[in-house]
């Protein structure tokens, strides 16, 4: 029974680091609400307001939650180019535009680049707003998705487990060298009286 809960035990510190991240970025998608919660900037069009490599930290909004106006005022966004459901624009909301039928769009702009997108952003292309950034950290995030990066972290997870197990294997052997026992051993006896 003692032996089931201490495999228990490891078998849950082997997956602690796995399921943290995986409970922290579930808990980010929940709480931001939505699927990109952390972006890492990669171009200029933003400086000075944004460098690359800023970890950002985005939550959803509504379109008609967005403010709009120029730098420092209006929002910055994050969006899908609008044909484009794969790449990620990171620009600030300049304006509002309304249709005679009512749609909004958003009108963006680098604070970097002296003319308007080509393009308005709906409602079913915005992400959310930026409320958080870390500088530099995101290359960080960058290296961990190269090769190399997740490479190192197969080799510290490895070290992670290889220091579990081996702390484990030498509780066992001095056990058993101090004659306390351990997995594995049992303590003989002579029946008496004979």
């Amino acid at each position: 029974m003692l032996a089931d809960k201490k495999a228990s035990l490891k078998a849950l510190l082997a997956l602690g680091p796995v399921i943290g991240a995986l409970a922290l970025w579930g808990g980010l998608v929940l709480i931001m609400g939505t699927p990109h919660p952390l972006m890492v900037v990669n171009g200029t069009s933003m400086e000075p307001t944004l460098e690359p490599g800023d970890l950002l930290l985005v939550k959803a909004i509504s379109i008609e939650e967005v403010r709009v106006g120029p730098p420092p005022h209006g929002d910055i966004i994050a969006f899908y180019q609008p044909g484009s459901r794969s790449k990620i624009i990171v620009h600030r909301a300049v304006d509002l535009v309304r249709t005679p039928d009512g749609e909004v769009y958003v009108r963006t702009k680098g604070d970097n680049v002296d003319t308007y997108d080509p393009w308005l952003v709906s409602e079913e292309h915005l992400i959310g707003k930026v409320v958080g950034r870390v500088p530099l950290l995101g290359y960080l995030v960058e290296f961990g998705r190269t090769p190399p990066g997740i490479a190192l972290i197969a080799i510290i997870y490895g070290l992670f487990l290889s220091e579990l197990l081996g702390r484990e294997e030498a509780a066992i052997k001095s056990r058993r060298a101090e004659g306390g026992g351990g997995e594995g051993s049992c303590s003989e006896a002579t029946p008496g009286g004979s």
